[in-house]
């Protein structure tokens, strides 16, 4: 069965949970890093180490730094306690992240604010915030000290003006309500210890906010239990042998430095987060908006950037492992094509190209795996809630199945069954050849295309 590499990328990627903040990523339950900006390694692209030759863009110089930084502070055990369950373990895998994250949601969100008026982006300060983080000791990169990197962006909307982003205000606060686009900048008092809180930035210097009580707490010293990272002192809650928590002082030095890059991944994340966000934008209508996760195009890029960066770091570890290939030319082509797709086409879940041999898994039927495009036949038959799988030919008409069927076929009831036209009454959205299955509105559910600008 075909791999649809777009859909398949952007599908997983929303099955990993990555906390987000502006610039840096905070580790409620995923990555984190001290920086607050961020360069270039791995295998699957080629390329030397720390860069690609020729001028950076803004997300390159970004990785370079953040990267950097990291490799050169912490060794394979702090790098786990800075990027969480991200899966990064190597340079061009962190690199991969955070370009994804800053080209695709982060900048041009930026941009977007800066044409509405109600932002500025600084390019000497955001070269200086490099520069100072470059040169800082592993010791204040540590344990989160900004590196001048906080007013690179000048906010330019006073208290009681209209914003969308934090960053817009020159109180720094934007305060939104669930549902809109648009809120109001604010400029509260930080909240003292015990008073109540909704995030960590509610809070004064020295405290967080405690997600069991919503009230602002006292960082804890080295030592002490903990969950997160935010809740430490020096940043970094790090677990034992037997999985027991406590924050610890990491990334005092003895990295590994930069390494290689993977320039096939790290340089197609951005382009798929714009062009995906901006079509669902574009393409489905306001009720159909109303069901979707997010409220305003720049929410679906910071959003999407973070957790497409994380499947793309996924398939770079796959790749470095010898359990999948890449045609960079053909992974291009393929994001080209992807771009360019019609609201149509994107309903009716078409790639848009023929994307066979952009990604191209080499493990044969039999042999372990832990994710479909591994597999030579793109079908990893892993029962729930085991940690491996098996690659084997997908299930065909009329054969027994548990989750999974060959192409054009869903699983029904135990049974391979042929997927279902648009309009044909149905159970779950597996049934369905093109759209998704939706209540008709009279107690139905059919086959239905959803977001195809009509």
């Amino acid at each position: 069965m075909r791999w649809n590499i777009i859909n398949g990328i952007v599908t997983g990627a929303l099955t990993v949970f990555l906390g987000l903040s502006v610039v840096a990523c905070d580790d409620e339950g995923g990555a984190n890093t001290t920086a607050g900006t961020g360069g270039g390694g791995g295998a699957g692209g080629g390329g030397g180490a720390g860069g690609s030759g020729g001028e950076s863009s803004q997300g390159e110089q970004y990785v370079d730094a953040v990267c950097g930084k990291l490799f050169e502070c912490c060794n394979a055990k702090d790098l786990v306690a800075r990027v969480g369950n991200s899966g990064v373990v190597d340079y061009a895998g962190c690199r991969i992240l955070y370009r994804t994250f800053w080209e695709g949601g982060y900048e041009p969100t930026v941009k977007e604010a800066e044409a509405n008026g109600r932002a500025e982006f600084d390019d000497a300060a955001f070269a200086a915030c490099l520069d100072a983080m470059k040169a800082q000791t592993c010791g204040a990169f540590a344990t989160g000290a900004s590196a001048g990197c906080n007013d690179f962006i000048i906010g330019k909307v006073e208290t009681g003006g209209a914003c969308a982003q934090d960053f817009e205000c020159k109180s720094k606060k934007c305060e939104v309500p669930a549902g809109v686009a648009m809120g109001t900048c604010v400029d509260p008092a930080p909240a003292a210890e015990g008073a109540a809180c909704d995030e960590n930035d509610d809070c004064a210097s020295g405290l967080y906010c405690a997600s069991a009580t919503d009230k602002c707490a006292q960082k804890k010293a080295d030592g002490q239990a903990c969950v997160n990272n935010v809740e430490c002192l020096n940043n970094a809650c790090v677990a034992d042998a037997n999985g027991m928590k406590t924050c610890a002082t990491v990334c005092q030095g003895g990295g590994p430095g930069p390494g290689t890059i993977d320039a096939a991944l790290e340089s197609v994340g951005g382009a798929v987060v714009i062009a995906g966000c901006k079509r669902n934008f574009a393409c489905c209508t306001e009720q159909e908006l109303m069901d979707s996760l997010f409220d305003t195009e720049a929410e679906c890029r910071l959003f999407t950037g973070a957790f497409l960066g994380v499947r793309l770091v996924s398939i770079h570890n796959d790749i470095a492992e010898g359990r999948v290939a890449v045609d960079p030319g053909k992974l291009a082509s393929c994001v080209q094509a992807y771009e360019a797709l019609t609201c149509e086409e994107s309903a009716k879940g078409s790639s848009g190209i023929d994307c066979e041999g952009a990604l191209q898994g080499l493990v044969a039927d039999g042999q372990s795996c832990t994710d479909d495009g591994q597999c030579t036949s793109a079908y990893c038959n892993q029962p729930s809630g085991a940690s491996m799988g098996t690659c084997a030919t997908p299930p065909g008409v009329g054969a027994p199945c548990t989750d999974r069927c060959a192409e054009s076929f869903y699983c029904d009831a135990g049974t391979c069954a042929p997927q279902k036209a648009v309009g044909a009454t149905c159970n779950t959205t597996d049934a369905c050849a093109e759209g998704r299955c939706l209540d008709d509105g009279m107690g139905a559910k059919t086959c239905t295309l959803v977001c195809d600008g009509i």
